[in-house]
């Protein structure tokens, strides 16, 4: 979750015309809210509430008190229950002062706010838009008060991720706020922190860390800096080297935005996710389970179990688990936030979508595949309807189906849903995107079933040429992209390229496994090793296959490769044999070092019964296939 520098400022307009009963409640509850006490704020509210609308004879005043009331509220970040009385106030206003009325703008435009908070973008826009007009002539377009405005739409569509629309919103309140306000003020820092988020959101990578940057060494030169400011800058700038594929910057910026956070915390829990998502990436399946489960018990903790904040940490840890093939635990992730999401944010919402876009992945994988189209179909309407077609996770519905239809066989059905969604993608973010780079790759993989080499050719080296220079040659993406370029040139018989391709990957892979290998744990060890380890055989057989139809050539240095191979995947191994070892040796637990003893006793007697002849193994009546078995 990323934290944009938004300031939200609710125009609250006060009237000294009171019922004389409820003037010294108004004034208290007034000050109170002014105050930042909206524990007070809320029992006076809940005094002059139940009979305002009958006592409170002056319909500006009472419009104003709803307001007031909704406000308190929205600064407690209860925006259900700001909402229910800004809603209140609009239909009053509207009643009472007519649509003309500026109160009843401000009143939906307070409503909006909620509506974005609560992530119901589609009921947000149109109250933004209805609003913004009238509040321009009431405080002026050249204002503070009007910038704020429509800063805060521009805020909306930072978190749309509709970034081309947010830039020049965005952009036009920073200038305002220079000139008016000043370089130092709060609104011209956040509003450019802000212009850093939509420059990520557009791949301008460049541009938001030099802005990022810019602002941590302001902030942190201050003689009393504020800790709360330094860590959501901290927290951004992990999430940004995080999408730039630097994960070792990425964590380092992160462990300490969890630092600064504290123990328990909104910051603390958000974090702690975002560095797991780090982990996540660079293979720390350990360190990135242990983070998300903080981040869960953070929230448990601070007793938002009934946040849809909540549902963000174990979502991503059921895709944690979907990538480590824990399907079942997976899905019973999935499953509690689908729950949790319907009941908190309804089923039209984009956040109940991506659990349940996530579920099907897990089912694509299964092979479940017609409840996987069922459910990435219901995602597609979601989107479309919640964000519309030019938004990112819009596209990524359309890969997923994609990617479903071409494992089903449907090819056809493929290659023109990937091409919907490289479109959209293109015409919004661009066409350098590290995602977009991914997205040609699976068109690519459509092309290859289809025996259309030539073009699988060209769309997987223009990926890779993108992938390289988002995310450099060692990240994952770029690494696997390369090996199914040696694949697709192997199939089309151009085996000078495929050699070269293949070699190349194989590199990588054994960059990866030095890497993140010692993060894992055993059972994830297992199953990264045969992964990995399915690519190097795939790489044999590839040696194999050259030397048995080209006999005559030199093969020497593929032969030598695969032998290199070998060796490193060995001698990985036997690192982790004894690193095995000596934590056993150096452990207190005396059972622990008895039962390593036997297991190396009862291995001996396998080894030395393998040594012998099968005449040998008959006379003492030994089953070798029934040893390796129990093995």
């Amino acid at each position: 979750m990323k934290r944009c520098f938004t300031l939200f400022v609710f125009l609250i307009i006060s009237s000294a015309i009171y019922t004389q009963d409820y003037k010294k409640q108004i004034e208290e509850l007034d000050t109170a809210y002014a105050h930042g006490d909206y524990l007070l704020a809320k029992k006076i509210i809940d005094k002059i509430y139940p009979t305002a609308e009958s006592v409170i004879k002056n319909d500006t005043v009472l419009v104003e008190f709803l307001s007031t009331c909704g406000s308190v509220y929205f600064q407690t970040n209860e925006h259900k229950k700001a909402g229910e009385y800004f809603k209140e106030a609009s239909l009053t206003a509207l009643q009472k002062l007519g649509e003309k009325d500026y109160h009843y703008s401000l009143a939906n435009f307070n409503l909006a706010a909620c509506y974005k908070g609560e992530g119901y973008y589609a009921e947000a826009e149109p109250l933004f838009l209805q609003s913004l007009p009238v509040l321009a002539e009431v405080f002026g377009q050249n204002s503070i008060e009007y910038t704020r405005c429509f800063y805060t739409l521009a805020s909306l569509y930072i978190e749309m991720a509709k970034f081309t629309e947010a830039e020049s919103m965005c952009a036009v309140a920073v200038n305002v706020y220079k000139v008016v306000l000043g370089e130092t003020s709060d609104d011209y820092l956040g509003a450019l922190g802000s212009m850093a988020v939509i420059y990520q959101g557009l791949g301008k990578y460049d541009k938001a860390e030099e802005i990022f940057l810019a602002l941590k060494k302001y902030h942190s030169s201050l003689p009393l800096p504020q800790k709360t400011t330094l860590q959501i800058l901290e927290n951004n700038l992990g999430e940004l080297y995080r999408h730039m594929g630097d994960y070792e910057k990425a964590e380092s910026y992160l462990i300490n935005a969890v630092a600064l956070a504290g123990e328990s915390s909104d910051e603390t829990a958000s974090s702690l996710n975002n560095l797991a998502l780090v982990q996540k990436a660079m293979g720390n399946y350990a360190g990135a389970e242990q983070s998300f489960k903080k981040s869960i018990a953070v929230y448990i903790k601070l007793g938002k179990t009934n946040h849809p904040d909540y549902t963000n940490p174990i979502n991503n840890l059921g895709d944690l688990y979907r990538t480590m093939g824990r399907f079942q635990e997976a899905v019973y992730a999935f499953e509690e936030v689908i729950d949790l999401r319907e009941k908190y944010l309804g089923t039209d919402h984009p956040n109940y979508a991506n659990a349940v876009n996530n579920l099907a992945l897990v089912e694509t994988q299964v092979g479940m595949y017609p409840e996987a189209e069922k459910h990435l179909l219901e995602c597609k309407v979601i989107y479309k309807k919640i964000l519309g077609e030019k938004h990112r996770f819009y596209a990524n519905v359309l890969n997923n189906l994609a990617t479903l239809y071409n494992i089903q066989g449907k090819l056809k059905l493929a290659e023109e849903t990937y091409k919907e969604c490289l479109l959209l993608y293109k015409e919004t973010y661009g066409e350098t995107s590290d995602k977009y780079g991914v997205y040609l790759g699976g068109l690519a993989a459509t092309y290859r079933l289809m025996k259309r080499y030539d073009d699988a050719i060209a769309l997987t080296l223009q990926s890779l040429a993108i992938l390289k220079n988002k995310l450099g040659e060692n990240h994952y993406d770029y690494i696997e992209t390369e090996y199914h370029l040696a694949e697709t040139y192997r199939e089309a018989g151009n085996y000078q390229e495929t050699e070269k391709h293949y070699l190349n990957s194989l590199k990588g892979y054994l960059l990866l496994i030095e890497k993140y290998f010692p993060y894992l744990s055993e059972s994830d060890k297992t199953s990264f090793y045969f992964a990995v380890a399915a690519v190097f055989e795939t790489f044999n057989s590839f040696v194999i296959q050259m030397q048995l139809d080209f006999p005559t050539k030199n093969h020497d240095a593929l032969v030598a490769r695969m032998y290199d191979n070998q060796v490193a995947l060995k001698s990985l191994l036997l690192k982790e044999t004894g690193n095995i070892r000596t934590k056993i040796a150096a452990s207190d637990n005396a059972d622990l070092k008895k039962d390593y003893q036997q297991w190396l006793e009862k291995r001996e007697i396998i080894v030395q019964h393998y040594r012998l002849s099968s005449e040998e193994a008959e006379t003492k009546e030994i089953q070798h296939t029934y040893i390796g078995t129990t093995g």
